[in-house]
């Protein structure tokens, strides 16, 4: 009696899926959104310190450009965070929706075809064609929006 389990492998190409995403897109918006908000937020305050340098003394423009870096500072931390938590959130939704797509196909492992490893070469060397389960999962998570 063979006791072999045969490894059942699926393919998806993530670059590839995030362009094909509505999702993606919406996200993309948000994340710009933000950032032009940070930037207008920031340019208002150099502004206002803009009014008020020429006036100032050597140690109040000192405080100034404190005052705006460290605000440039934090703002671009947050911007940062929100980016990194949109990302997050829509990783965990298409990775539901192939780990869906996989025990449907009966696949023990689905492997990202579009990552490259740090030699600058594909992670993925060979794969066929009927493994890749990227439009499937376009179709599906686009047609839940």
């Amino acid at each position: 009696m063979n006791d072999e389990k045969t490894l059942r492998v699926g393919t998806v190409n993530l670059s590839e899926l995030c362009r094909g995403l509505h999702q993606y897109e919406e996200m993309q918006s948000r994340i710009q959104e933000c950032e032009e908000q940070r930037n207008k937020k920031v340019s208002d305050l150099e502004k206002k310190f803009q009014a008020d340098f020429p006036q100032a003394s050597p140690s109040e423009r000192l405080a100034m450009v404190s005052e705006v870096n460290a605000w440039k500072s934090k703002q671009a931390e947050e911007v940062h965070a929100f980016a990194v938590g949109e990302r997050h959130a829509l990783f965990a939704q298409i990775q539901g929706v192939i780990r869906k797509k996989a025990e449907q196909k009966g696949f023990d492992l689905v492997l990202d075809t579009a990552e490259v490893c740090t030699s600058g070469f594909p992670s993925v060397l060979f794969s066929r064609e009927e493994l890749d389960i990227t439009q499937e999962i376009i179709h599906a998570m686009n047609a839940a929006v």
